[in-house]
């Protein structure tokens, strides 16, 4: 159970940086 939960806290996790880079990379684009 705790292995499941570390899984899909790391998901998260990683689905939010992604989000944040993608807005970071449109930001640079629209400037």
């Amino acid at each position: 159970a705790l292995w499941k939960n570390s899984q899909s806290h790391f998901k998260m996790s990683h689905g939010a940086l992604s989000t944040f880079t993608l807005n970071a990379e449109f930001q640079n684009d629209t400037t």
